[in-house]
């Protein structure tokens, strides 16, 4: 490790607890950079989806979103086969039977959670969290095309005193704030969160004891369940079917860095 590096983290880290929503902002600039790859040919990745999929998620927990294929801060074809996050797919389906009242997503992007949450949950209210003024949109015009906008609001930042006004009732709280999340999950300064199903994507590549520190402060409250990444396999998803294996394996790619896991937490107290 460079000296170099080990000074930005020194300077980071503070930083990045002091200031989430600015950090993550950062870093919403920088990831937005990973849609904007091409296929053989030319062809921007999704297109071949879209010609097959009609714009509707083929597969997983969100099948039938109608998806206009445009990421931000993310790659957009995994999302049209329905195999983006594929390691959290079985967490959701444990989750399809609660009966949640209100949904709140900080990192929503351009609402491929949001949206598709508030179509499987349709009784709950939506808070859909993005710094990115284009995100916000993007997931409001996301929310027209699936019908949901009635349920569902865009705000540009979180923090724990939001989160206590927000997360009432019977809550699940999703944040993927690249690093943010250590200085929104303050469970001292929010106690709302004590009763909330939270998952939360951890970034370890940016600070390797980054989900040590944000999962002590649950231990007394909530039961933990880690999930790893795991490889993707182009035979499992069936819209994939007759394309070159090394093309398809491109659409599943998520380009996502090792250190990165996800973290689900559910509450002793309503165990």
């Amino acid at each position: 490790m460079s000296l170099s590096y080990r000074l930005r983290q020194h300077v980071k880290r503070p930083l990045r607890r002091r200031f989430p929503a600015l950090f993550a902002l950062a870093l919403a600039g920088w990831h937005g950079s990973l849609g904007r790859r091409r296929s053989q040919g030319g062809k921007p990745l999704p297109r071949v989806l879209l010609e097959r999929t009609k714009g509707k998620v083929a597969h997983g927990p969100f099948a039938g979103l109608a998806y206009h294929g445009r990421s931000i801060g993310s790659v957009s074809a995994a999302k049209l086969v329905g195999s983006y996050e594929v390691e959290l797919h079985g967490l959701l389906a444990g989750l399809a039977e609660r009966d949640f009242e209100v949904i709140v997503d900080v990192g929503c992007a351009e609402g491929y959670y949001a949206v598709g949450l508030a179509r499987a949950f349709p009784s709950a209210r939506v808070v859909a969290v993005d710094p990115l003024a284009p995100a916000r949109r993007a997931c409001a015009r996301l929310a027209e095309d699936n019908g949901v906008a009635d349920r569902l609001v865009t705000a540009a930042w979180a923090s724990p005193a939001r989160l206590q006004r927000w997360c009432r009732g019977r809550c699940l709280l999703l944040l993927d704030c690249e690093g943010a999340e250590e200085g929104i999950l303050r469970p001292e300064r929010a106690p709302a969160l004590a009763g909330c199903v939270i998952l939360v994507e951890l970034h370890d590549f940016l600070d390797g004891g980054l989900s040590e520190r944000v999962l002590a402060r649950f231990r007394g409250s909530h039961r933990c369940t880690l999930v790893e990444q795991q490889p993707r396999d182009p035979a499992a998803w069936p819209v994939l079917e007759g394309l070159k294996p090394d093309f398809a394996r491109r659409l599943l790619d998520e380009k996502r860095p090792r250190a990165l896991r996800w973290a689900l937490l559910e509450p002793l107290a309503a165990s």
